[in-house]
């Protein structure tokens, strides 16, 4: 009866069976008390094998999960390498676009720049070569020839 009662209470209780070695019950010196630890260590030995089996279980579903996110990755990945191929030749449109407009920009403001240059230029020559003589008289211009003759 105190087997019964000693059995029941290990396996009612939450902590972990410790093996026949470590019961304090257990001297070893009487072999009715082997025969009495017995069930306890196939009951621990069971417990440890269904724990090892869940922890089996556990770990293949985890396996199974990490497999289907792995595989959901690698499909999200391919759908993202196949949408980027024309997000990149619209990048390389757009910098193509904006290098034109400021190209341009650039352009039209050497233009500019230019033509007022051009404009100071000629206002220089204007000033330093008169574009007509100014008007003479005739008689008096033909005073030095005749004179010479």
């Amino acid at each position: 009866m105190t087997t019964h009662a000693l059995h029941t209470t290990r396996t009612t209780s939450a902590a972990p069976i410790a093996p026949a070695e470590s019961d304090p019950s257990s001297d070893g010196e009487s072999g009715d008390k082997d025969d009495d630890n017995e069930p306890l260590t196939k009951l621990h030995a069971s417990k440890k094998r269904n724990r090892m089996k869940d922890e089996i279980d556990a770990l293949r579903k985890e396996i199974g999960s990490m497999t289907r996110h792995l595989e959901w990755l690698r499909m999200n990945q391919m759908h993202q390498s196949a949408h980027q191929t024309a997000p990149i030749w619209a990048d390389i449109a757009k910098q193509q676009a904006h290098e034109l407009a400021r190209v341009m920009a650039e352009n039209q403001h050497l233009r500019h720049a230019l033509e007022q240059h051009l404009d100071i230029a000629q206002e220089y020559i204007d000033t330093i070569i008169p574009k007509s003589p100014p008007p003479v008289d005739t008689v008096t211009a033909a005073l030095p020839i005749i004179m010479c003759l």
